[in-house]
């Protein structure tokens, strides 16, 4: 059963995202390790990863979910 995953950002890590993109295209260089393009690799793969399998990764028990945390993101 292959069902459409849809990876969604919070607002501020998506504008974190999207300049990380833009630094790679205009090819900027960071002075620390690990360089942008390996950052966006990464992230780019666990997109890919997650899109494959939702429940890749480290599961978080519900009751280690903070109220706060579920009413931010309307999720239970």
């Amino acid at each position: 059963m292959n069902k459409e995953v849809q990876v969604q950002f919070d607002a501020d890590a998506y504008k974190e995202y999207i300049e990380l993109q833009d630094a790679v295209v205009e090819k900027r260089h960071c002075s620390t390790n690990p360089s942008y393009e390996q950052l966006l690799s990464s992230i780019n793969n666990a997109i890919r990863n997650i899109k494959a399998n939702p429940f890749h990764g480290n599961l978080i028990p519900r009751k280690y979910i903070s109220k706060a945390t579920m009413n931010r993101y309307g999720t239970d």
